[in-house]
């Protein structure tokens, strides 16, 4: 594990992401309309942004949840807003505080 320069471990970015409970039902939809609409493959549509083929289908099909950089790669890709995707949902350090849009 690689250490940042005040010595300690860098945190999951997965971890970040999924607190910020992205919308991935919508995520993938929007991503398969995005692909189709080109008239691309799974594998024409990684090779274009450089996310594995079986990523994307299991994005589109199954909603899984991916790593922040996938998620920015491809939202900037189909020309989005991340936050879009992102509930409004704020929640503070251990749930001390709370803001709701």
């Amino acid at each position: 594990m690689t250490r940042n320069l005040a010595g300690r471990r860098p945190r999951s970015v997965q971890k970040n992401i999924t607190l910020m409970q992205v919308q991935w039902q919508t995520f993938g939809d929007d991503l398969r309309a995005e692909r189709t609409r080109r008239g691309l493959t799974y594998r024409q549509f990684a090779q274009l942004t450089g996310v594995n083929f079986s990523t994307l289908a299991r994005l589109e099909s199954f909603y899984t949840p991916c790593n922040t950089e996938t998620f920015m790669t491809l939202v900037i890709e189909m020309g989005k807003d991340p936050r879009d995707y992102i509930s409004r949902r704020l929640v503070g350090f251990a749930n001390w505080i709370k803001q709701v849009d």
